[in-house]
């Protein structure tokens, strides 16, 4: 699927052969996004996580060994609670053609400049619905959600590379070389953070941002980001071959 929204008004295209050949609706499609989008989030986190424990001494309270439980709840926390969030929120916006939308009045009222959608009956209009029991809009949910996770995953990032490296510094008992290796495999994994961080993150939470603040900004600009985010798995594997030495040879 390859959407071409027209933000900040919530109205855009959907291509792809999933959309055009196999049917699936936008809503459906949102969906399965946000699933994929969260595990390949926190399978990475889960990465790192892995690398950071493996320069803990044993008997650090940091240690996994000692807050086993806690750390599987936490996991099955975000590999479920917060996917499941994203599902909930899309499954309360309705997509419908523009014609037919009930959405297309308030979005003219909002952004008339966009009176060409509703002559165009391939867009599509998303309608926020209130979501219980707090009543807040869809979108609204939506973008809370976005937020958090970029700035969670972000925070989380940041501490276990600070504390790996100042691990490195202070574990005598490691030789040189065991410091390189393991220097090594936290850049490589630093890199692709950084790949799905500039081609998923900064690009979706800026359509989250533009969509809030009804801020309008340049198409080129948001097909930009869409190009990038279409481009996430070809360039990391591309940096996995590049940077991890099996892939190499």
């Amino acid at each position: 699927m390859i959407p071409e929204l027209y933000l900040p008004a919530f109205c855009g295209k959907f291509y792809g052969i999933s959309y055009t050949v196999f049917g699936l609706n936008a809503k459906i499609l949102q969906q399965i996004g946000t699933i994929a989008l969260g595990f390949l989030v926190y399978s990475t986190t889960q990465c790192v996580f892995y690398r950071h424990q493996q320069l803990l001494s044993h008997k650090s309270r940091l240690h996994y060994r000692f807050w086993k439980n806690i750390a599987i709840c936490i996991a099955v926390l975000h590999y479920i609670g917060i996917p499941s969030l994203g599902v909930v929120f899309f499954q309360f916006t309705d997509y419908e053609p523009s014609p037919q939308a009930k959405g297309l009045t308030d979005l003219l009222e909002k952004f008339p400049e966009y009176i060409w959608v509703k002559y165009d009956p391939d867009v599509l209009i998303a309608h926020s619905n209130p979501v219980p029991p707090f009543q807040i809009s869809s979108n609204a949910a939506i973008f809370v959600v976005i937020l958090f996770v970029t700035f969670e995953v972000n925070l989380i990032f940041g501490l276990l590379f600070w504390h790996a490296f100042y691990l490195l510094g202070q574990r005598s008992d490691l030789s040189e070389r065991t410091k390189f290796l393991h220097r090594k495999m936290l850049f490589a994994l630093f890199v692709q953070i950084c790949v799905p961080f500039l081609t998923i993150a900064i690009p979706w939470a800026l359509f989250a941002i533009v969509v809030e603040t009804e801020w309008r900004i340049s198409q080129d600009i948001l097909n930009l980001g869409f190009l990038m985010s279409s481009l996430h798995a070809m360039i990391s594997s591309i940096c996995i071959c590049l940077l991890t030495k099996p892939y190499k040879r």
